[in-house]
């Protein structure tokens, strides 16, 4: 009886060693047959709006070889359309992000789903190039990075790391 007391007073400690259970609700199970190359996926993790999409090999291309400058105005465009931060070195995101796709997999995008200027959960219209605030009007490339209206800065890519092929695990930086 002594022994399984003792047992017993020491497992609150023993429980205590293991992940908390808002840690183990962090792993995020990703399915890439769920998305479809011109569809996003939204989801909730740790309250904030986490938009998931697949990228087209033209999609790519794009993004890589955009005719928008870092700070400069496209002749070409009738709006006068600019990147606010062309090569992400303002904006929120993991170091390993700050590459010309933004991401980890060049194909799949994961960025925070809230326009910059006004918090509104971002949309990609079907066969679309971009991500559009449906409130202030902001425009996004499939990298998250703002080039047209009020949106002052990039969409924010989270930390993250992939476990295998279907499986995402966020860290703390995202939760708080």
């Amino acid at each position: 009886m002594a022994g399984a007391g003792a047992v017993l007073s020491l497992w609150p400690f023993i429980a205590a060693l293991g992940p908390a259970a808002d840690t183990r609700a962090r792993r995020v199970i990703f399915n890439l047959n769920e998305v479809k190359h011109a569809k996003q996926s939204l989801w909730d993790i740790g309250n904030k709006p986490m938009l998931v999409f697949l990228r087209t090999p033209s999609d790519l291309a794009g993004l890589h070889n955009s005719a928008l400058q870092n700070g400069t105005r496209d002749i070409n465009s009738p709006t006068g359309e600019a990147y606010r931060d062309r090569y992400s070195e303002k904006s929120v995101q993991p170091e390993w992000a700050k590459n010309w796709h933004r991401s980890l997999k060049p194909e799949i995008m994961i960025c925070e789903g809230r326009c910059t200027h006004d918090g509104c959960v971002m949309r990609r219209e079907q066969f679309s190039n971009e991500l559009r605030c449906p409130c202030c009007g902001s425009r996004y490339d499939l990298a998250g990075r703002a080039f047209t209206g009020p949106a002052p800065a990039n969409l924010k890519v989270p930390n993250y790391r992939y476990i295998n092929e279907t499986e995402i695990e966020f860290t703390d930086a995202v939760m708080q």
